[in-house]
């Protein structure tokens, strides 16, 4: 009798470390896949992160390459023969001819110090009036032939710098 207690004792013994080791490595191998979970998460952060970079590069290199037609990307910008015609095409000029005195009044309320800030708040005045109701036309010409208006806020920003530029004293010039 003595013989089979020591048997079972035994045998509860090596059940019981047993089942502690067993224990002990599921909880290494619990810790494990927690520190893998949030290392996958981190990672999946940064692939939606450079995702949406890659995206906006992508962007980028589409509508420097939509430019590149219509705008000569030296220093100083300036129009190619295609972004002249788009330009009286869209009506663009005729807009900026008789809307010049309010533009300008408004490039030179921002108080430009260099040629290239008027480079700048040429597009930029451009882009706060396509609101008003005298752009409209401009914007039924961008919907009609599937145009980007960014690129003819910049192409319209060329031509209004170049007038801006005269009327407020500098060259064309002080722009490189």
């Amino acid at each position: 009798m003595e013989a089979l207690v020591t048997i079972i004792s035994s045998g509860f013994v090596a059940l019981l470390t047993s089942g502690l080791a067993i224990f002990v490595v599921l909880g290494k191998y619990k810790e494990k896949v927690d520190v893998n979970e949030k290392n996958i998460g981190k990672h999946n952060d940064k692939i939606d992160s450079l995702s949406d970079r890659v995206s906006k590069l992508e962007g980028g290199v589409d509508r420097d390459r939509a430019h590149n037609e219509y705008i000569k990307r030296k220093s100083p910008l300036t129009l190619t023969e295609k972004g002249k015609a788009l330009l009286l095409d869209s009506k663009g000029k005729d807009y900026i001819d008789n809307n010049k005195e309010k533009l300008i009044a408004a490039i030179r309320a921002k108080k430009p110090k260099t040629a290239y800030d008027i480079q700048e708040l040429s597009k930029e005045v451009i882009e706060d009036n396509s609101n008003e109701d005298n752009f409209i036309p401009i914007k039924e010409f961008a919907y009609r032939q599937g145009f980007n208006l960014q690129t003819l806020t910049e192409i319209f920003g060329i031509y209004l710098r170049d007038i801006a530029l005269r009327e407020l004293g500098f060259s064309i010039t002080d722009i490189s």
